[in-house]
């Protein structure tokens, strides 16, 4: 039996931060290629609950990006889910250029991808992993069952001010303090 906890940020999360941040019905953009085609029921799912439009774009082959970014031109945002088919050192430039001219919100997965100019991510730190595996351990050592792989529970929100800022999206304290911390009892 294995389980594990992700180093990605959950995808519901980061829906839950777009929604926080335009506080109105969006389209929601995601590129999935065929090894993250599972996440695709997750992404409607958490669209769903946060009053989203998601549009899922297949990806098979990485030299169909820019047709891919063409087709999902008229989203509010488009959210970076991590695969290197997708956003790999030779095109990530191209990616946040092309949606940054398009004044297309980039939700990044990583504290990186916003430092290069993505606009916001939510992100678990190596405390926050921790805590979360000391309590997938204790579950373990009550109930004798190992649980499913999960997703962070824990967070911080990352925000590029100067990327929202030209993109004129006004960032309030309830975005900055979405993060969810071990102990807390928010949703």
């Amino acid at each position: 039996a294995v389980t594990a906890v992700y180093a990605e940020p959950a995808p519901t999360d980061q829906l839950r931060l777009v929604s926080a941040l335009y506080k109105k019905r969006v389209t929601v953009a995601v590129l999935l290629s065929d090894k993250n085609a599972f996440l695709l029921p997750i992404l409607r799912r958490a669209a769903a609950q946060n009053n989203l439009e998601l549009s899922a774009e297949p990806l098979s082959d990485a030299h169909d990006l820019n047709r891919a970014l063409d087709r999902v031109a008229t989203a509010s945002v488009l959210l970076a889910i991590p695969d290197n088919t997708i956003y790999n050192a030779e095109n990530i430039r191209t990616i946040l250029i092309t949606t940054y001219r398009r004044d297309q919100l980039m939700i990044g997965f990583s504290t990186a991808f916003v430092k290069a100019g993505a606009a916001a991510t939510t992100y678990s730190s190596i405390e926050d992993i921790a805590a979360q595996v000391e309590e997938l351990l204790n579950e373990y050592a009550a109930s004798g069952r190992l649980p499913e792989a999960q997703f962070p529970k824990y967070f911080s929100v990352a925000i590029n001010d100067n990327v929202a800022r030209s993109l004129n999206l006004v960032i309030d304290d309830s975005v900055r303090q979405l993060s969810r911390r071990p102990g807390e009892q928010k949703p």
